[in-house]
């Protein structure tokens, strides 16, 4: 007694069903990369909008149009005894209300009338308050542990800054670094050695 082949699907019928699944598998991969496409098309739509609408449309209280003003100030940020480097790439053209540009981060141009250093820097991805300064790296500056942190204006030093408004030719100094008067004048004559406004 000899076994009998069972007659089983026809290869034309299988190769058909195979690729019908095939055809549906890669539809459906087609759609989700469709969609996955769209998702991140709105996305980055919306992040755009969000960017525009901060540094554009609704800046901050107080703050005019683009265009109601064209000052510049010179500026020093010292930490350290160190300048930090507002030339770089991520700290440039920023805002169209203030800004660093052209590689130079010496100058602040400011075009629209109430721009405070407080706003400076929050268009910069920063924070400033009356008692420190949160960088863009989550690093935190403030007074204590033989540090202080102060602002000068005009060679003044100031209670505060977060609301100074900018004015034409001002040179701004905020230091952070040892509390000794050598230390800080050292900066102020760096600030004064700075290239002149424009």
């Amino acid at each position: 007694m000899g076994f009998r082949k069972r007659p089983g699907v026809p290869q034309d019928k299988k190769r058909k069903a195979d690729s019908y699944f095939d055809m549906v598998s890669r539809g459906r991969r087609k759609t989700r990369n469709l969609v996955l496409l769209g998702m991140l098309g709105v996305a980055v739509a919306l992040g755009a909008a969000v960017y525009y609408y901060a540094t554009v449309i609704a800046p901050a209280p107080g703050v005019g149009p683009v265009g109601s003003t064209h000052q510049h100030a010179q500026f020093r940020l010292a930490i350290d005894g160190e300048r930090f480097e507002f030339e770089k790439p991520p700290y440039q053209l920023r805002s169209q209300y203030v800004h660093f540009e052209e590689g130079n981060g010496f100058i602040l141009h400011k075009h629209a009338t109430g721009v405070t250093i407080g706003f400076t820097f929050q268009t910069l991805g920063m924070r400033l308050d009356d008692a420190s300064l949160t960088l863009d790296n989550g690093t935190v500056l403030r007074s204590g542990s033989g540090k202080t942190f102060k602002f000068y204006v005009n060679g003044a030093q100031m209670p505060q800054l977060a609301r100074y408004e900018v004015r034409e030719g001002d040179q701004i100094l905020i230091y952070f670094g040892e509390d000794t008067e050598a230390k800080i004048q050292e900066q102020v004559a760096a600030l004064n050695a700075q290239p002149g406004l424009p």
